[in-house]
């Protein structure tokens, strides 16, 4: 009858949440999936889901008294279990439901010298097992209740209590599992009336006192009751204060309600929150509940299409009305950096030259692309984005901004003031096939398009006058690039081009990739220098091929191993 609490991690919650429904399914095929149910259906099989329980927990068998816990908390025994904590006599066991708060939506913990996390046997486990049995590992919501019957939900608002089957009610230090309302009669399932967990069906009083609603209004701490799919703010009924909580949380920036699962927002259950829940919940407000379905958190896997950028909020960060996320921590030269954007499904994604902060209305140029350093989940923002068109001013793209994103297009424009792709900044965008940059482009960075798997060509475009600034690769830059076929470096006159540092910058056995150096201007060669010596002996092997115009080249040991003097773009091989 009492409550009991022990230390239990949370996976430990989560698997024996599992098993014991693996044990319930295994009663038999014709027990109901109510997991797929809607609130209609289940209160239409209710007299068929409380005879499966009964069947499950017998009060009696052949005539002797059956007791609940004495060991498995999926069936019973015809002895009463020990009482002590850790299993004495026939061994009590216990159950770990999971609670979440009607106030703040807190999961509810209770702190005690083995940890924080409810632990439930006798009665109260009793209980929240048969919730589980019924509802299909339903989450459940705590409403505690003064003592005119009212609980106190989401943002203060004062809701009337009015009892349901399926409840479970706590009165005094005894917990009862409600299986019907008549008015003020009430008819329940409880074990341990007797102090020793005895299963008793169809009670109507415990300890000589007969329960009704208006004892119990009277008398009770809290009811547990299954979370209503839909019903955001938890008063019971889905009407537009539900919209409302979904304007200011989910569509507002990424964040579920307190810590409300995100399963509460799935009103078609198909595993993704998007607009289509959202209408659904606008069009339902104030009509029938009977299609909706019991929040099943412990057993789904549920994703919004808006990430939760409450993660990365701080003094530095905005987010801006069409979702685009930025920070000016990071931003060059006193601009922002573009992060991603909060809407997981909006692929194609074009980022302005200027950006307003909401908070102190400061404008910014937006001058770096990419969650600084971060990989996952530093650019979840940006890693579903498939094009992305980026405005004049962005100078740099950021160490593993686009680190195993979708990116298929990542386009330029002809004024673009781009100078630096830094080190792993495309890696494992395995999607992306090709890439124009900007005459402006001076650096790539180490392993920047490493295991790029689809990239077949890299084009430095020249500028105006055919020419372009490019100067350095870094190691490991087109590194697992199993179709890559050429990297255009348009004409420098100006700067060496650096091939490399101390690493090979394209792979060993790929014996189709091109470096192509144009330059048609006589009397003024390109230079082009390879820092590491194994891309030298690449190009000696004819596993790496240069094709260029006017240009001289140098090995890793600052010696000319090639000159070619025609303008005319050809094949080059070592002298």
């Amino acid at each position: 009858m009492k409550k009991m609490k022990k230390s239990i991690s949370a996976l430990l919650a989560v698997s024996m949440t599992a098993s014991s429904f693996a044990a319930n399914a295994a009663i038999g095929a014709s027990a109901l999936d109510t997991g797929n149910m809607t609130i209609l259906q289940i209160e239409q099989q209710w007299n068929s889901l409380i005879q499966q329980e009964k069947q499950k927990f017998p009060e009696k068998k052949n005539g002797e008294q059956c007791y609940w816990n004495g060991g498995d908390i999926n069936s019973y025994t015809t002895k009463p279990c020990g009482h002590s904590f850790g299993g004495v006599g026939s061994g009590c066991n216990s159950y770990s439901p999971v609670f979440y708060s009607s106030e703040t939506y807190k999961v509810i913990e209770e702190t005690g010298p083995y940890g924080s996390h409810l632990m439930y046997s006798q009665c109260a486990g009793f209980a929240a097992k048969l919730q589980e049995d019924i509802f299909d590992n339903a989450t459940i919501v705590r409403l505690t209740t003064d003592l005119s019957g009212h609980y106190t939900a989401l943002n203060g608002k004062v809701v009337s209590y009015n009892f349901k089957k399926g409840d479970s009610v706590r009165f005094g230090n005894h917990s009862i599992f409600i299986t019907g309302v008549n008015g003020n009669n009430i008819t329940f399932a409880q074990c341990n009336a007797d102090g020793h967990c005895a299963i008793d069906w169809d009670a109507t009083t415990y300890n000589g006192q007969t329960i009704t609603a208006s004892y119990l209004r009277a008398h009770l701490s809290y009811i547990d009751r299954p979370m209503m799919t839909g019903d955001l703010n938890l008063d019971g009924v889905i009407n537009s204060e539900d919209v409302t909580v979904f304007d200011n949380t989910l569509k507002k920036d990424g964040a579920t309600i307190g810590n409300a699962p995100a399963d509460i927002y799935d009103t078609n259950y198909d595993g993704v929150v998007n607009e289509t829940d959202y209408n659904r919940i606008k069009n339902m407000s104030g009509s029938t509940l009977n299609g909706v379905r019991y929040v099943n958190a412990t057993k789904r896997t549920v994703t919004p299409i808006w990430m939760n950028t409450t993660v990365y909020s701080t003094d530095y960060t905005f987010m801006t009305a069409d979702g685009n996320f930025y920070s000016t921590e990071n931003g060059l030269n006193g601009g922002a950096t573009f992060y991603g954007n909060f809407n997981t499904t909006k692929t194609n994604v074009t980022v302005p030259a200027t950006v307003k902060n909401p908070k102190n209305n400061t404008t910014y140029q937006v001058t770096s692309v990419g969650y600084y350093g971060g990989r996952e989940p530093g650019n979840k923002l940006i890693s579903k984005i498939k094009t992305l068109n980026l405005p004049y001013t962005v100078r740099q793209i950021n160490r593993y901004a686009f680190w195993n994103a979708a990116l298929q297009n990542i386009k330029f424009p002809s004024n673009s003031t781009l100078k630096t792709v830094e080190d792993c900044a495309f890696m494992h965008a395995e999607s992306l096939n090709y890439v124009q940059f900007p005459p402006s482009l001076e650096t790539i960075g180490s392993q920047a398009f490493d295991s790029c798997k689809q990239l077949v060509s890299v084009y430095m475009t020249p500028d105006s006058t055919g020419n372009g600034k490019f100067r350095r690769m870094g190691d490991g830059a087109f590194l697992h690039c199993p179709n890559l076929w050429k990297v255009h470096i348009a004409n420098n006159k100006v700067y060496r081009i650096f091939i490399g540092e101390n690493g090979s910058v394209f792979d060993d056995n790929d014996e189709s990739v091109r470096l192509e150096l144009p330059n048609t201007i006589e009397n003024n060669p390109g230079i082009l220098h390879f820092a590491g010596a194994s891309d030298v002996a690449k190009w000696r092997n004819v596993t790496l091929h240069i094709d260029c115009g006017n240009y001289i080249i140098y090995d890793n040991n600052f010696q000319v191993a090639a000159t070619h003097p025609s303008t005319a773009i050809s094949s080059v091989y070592p002298n």
